[in-house]
C-alpha cells in the first residue's frame, strides 16, 4: 500500500492494472451546441478509488 500511495502518473495505472481497476478517463457534459469532453479522475482521486476498492476486498475476505 506504501507503493500506491507514493506512485505518480503511468506507474499508478499499472497499480490500477495489477488490480483490474481501470482509471475513468473522460465524462461527457452536454452543451446547447453540442458535447464536451471534460478530463474526470485525477490522480489523487484514482488512488482514494484504489483504496477504497482494496479495503473493501480485504474485508470481505476476512
Amino acid at each position: 500500500m506504501e507503493q500506491i500511495r507514493k506512485a505518480k502518473g503511468i506507474t499508478l495505472d499499472k497499480f490500477g492494472e495489477l488490480f483490474l481497476i481501470t482509471r475513468k478517463r473522460y465524462k461527457v457534459i452536454p452543451l446547447l451546441f453540442g458535447w464536451k469532453l471534460v478530463k474526470e479522475e485525477t490522480d489523487e482521486k484514482y488512488r482514494m478509488r484504489m483504496y477504497q476498492q482494496i479495503t473493501s476486498w480485504r474485508n470481505s475476505w476476512r
